[in-house]
């Protein structure tokens, strides 16, 4: 019963800045049980189990590859990490996940008219973007893990770069939920879209205010998981419980499924 943890993201690549969290994981083996000795002494600290490291390579996960080239081991048996050493997304993994991105892109269309609804539209909009630059480039066999330097990979000038990191740090604001978040107010929302449309390619306007399509095809997966949570910052839902699970780096993907089909279902039949 092992458990190595690896500190990853800006704090191992030391280009971290005031907003930054310090990331680690711990990858265990299966009947692992110190998890809360782990929690108490590594703040943010997510898991994931060999099973659950050997499911994400069978679907082509990039943030293997991550872990594996930028993490740095804190503590732990070391052996674990033969699990993701020189682990490599395969080419049709990133493609596909280069698809289901622009799909979700493409689906956002709206966003809530508030200003915690603007600040959800940044926060969707940086993570879609990372994730699709970051395996527009794996399949170059560039591996940039920061933002920027992964921006500047894919071709982001100086001239737009500003308006990516507007998307940052409105990913930044919505995350942390300050109280005042005033440097909102100067985003300009057609710079925003001009961004958008370097990394897509489509032409895309984001409406303020709309309503969400509950007959739509729910896959259940992450993406939708951002849907079900603007729709229930738009007011549609009163499942606020929900928001604050989505938080939680460790929830379980298959009750929080499960959690999903409730809301979704239930709005349904209570007809919108």
């Amino acid at each position: 019963m092992s458990c190595i943890v690896i500190k990853f993201g800006s704090a191992a690549r030391g280009d971290k800045n005031i907003c930054s969290d310090q990331d680690f994981i711990g990858i265990h083996s299966e009947g692992y049980k110190k998890f809360q000795y782990l929690k108490n002494k590594f703040p943010n600290i997510s898991f994931l189990s060999e099973s659950t490291v050997k499911r994400m390579k069978n679907k082509g996960a990039l943030f293997l590859t991550h872990l594996d080239l930028e993490g740095i081991p804190i503590e732990g048996d070391k052996d674990m990490l033969t699990l993701i050493k020189g682990y490599k997304p395969a080419s049709f993994a990133l493609k596909n996940s280069l698809s289901s991105t622009k799909h979700f892109f493409n689906e956002i269309q709206w966003f809530p008219n508030s200003t915690i609804g603007t600040l959800w539209l940044l926060d969707v909009l940086f993570v879609a973007i990372r994730n699709y630059i970051y395996c527009h480039n794996a399949t170059q066999n560039i591996y940039k893990f920061s933002y920027t330097e992964a921006l500047y990979s894919f071709g982001v000038n100086e001239q737009i770069m500003a308006d990516f990191l507007k998307i940052r740090d409105g990913k930044y604001i919505f995350r942390s939920q300050q109280k005042e978040p005033s440097k909102l107010l100067q985003v300009d929302l057609q710079n925003i879209e001009n961004a958008c449309r370097f990394i897509f390619g489509d032409s895309m306007k984001f409406k303020c205010g709309g309503k969400t399509n509950w007959e739509k095809r729910w896959k259940f997966d992450y993406w939708d998981e951002r849907f079900i949570e603007r729709a229930i910052l738009n007011g549609e839902s009163k499942n606020k419980v929900f928001c604050s699970l989505l938080k939680n780096h460790n929830y379980n993907r298959k009750l929080f499924k499960k959690a999903m089909k409730k809301i979704v279902f239930e709005t349904i039949n209570l007809g919108h």
